[in-house]
């Protein structure tokens, strides 16, 4: 894993703004600093392989984390959900059938 060249103020910018536009890259700005760095991660193939692995590992669990809270209403305030989500979960199962953003980045 290393950096690639820098890119061009003008190539940063066209990149910056396909993320935030095409790709769901929300926090592509922290106050007024960048929170992108200004040259690509050059990942090796089976680097890419282990990521993509490990977050399709973390997906799964989420889900079935999300599907056991859904069950277990007793660990809802020890783990201190807002109430908000207690009520969410009490009420239907969110791995059925209701849309969801994760990112694992």
């Amino acid at each position: 894993m290393r950096f690639g060249k820098e890119l061009r103020p003008d190539a940063f910018r066209r990149v910056r703004r396909e993320l935030e536009l095409s790709c769901g890259k929300w926090d592509a700005q922290v106050g007024d600093d960048t929170a992108l760095a200004p040259a690509p991660l050059l990942l090796g193939r089976e680097q890419w392989r282990e990521l993509s692995r490990l977050a399709r590992c973390l997906y799964e669990e989420t889900v079935a984390l999300e599907q056991e809270l859904s069950q277990r209403h007793d660990l809802h305030a020890e783990l201190g959900m807002p109430r908000s989500l207690r009520q969410l979960l009490r009420e239907r199962s969110p791995t059925r059938c209701h849309g969801r953003v994760m990112r694992f980045d």
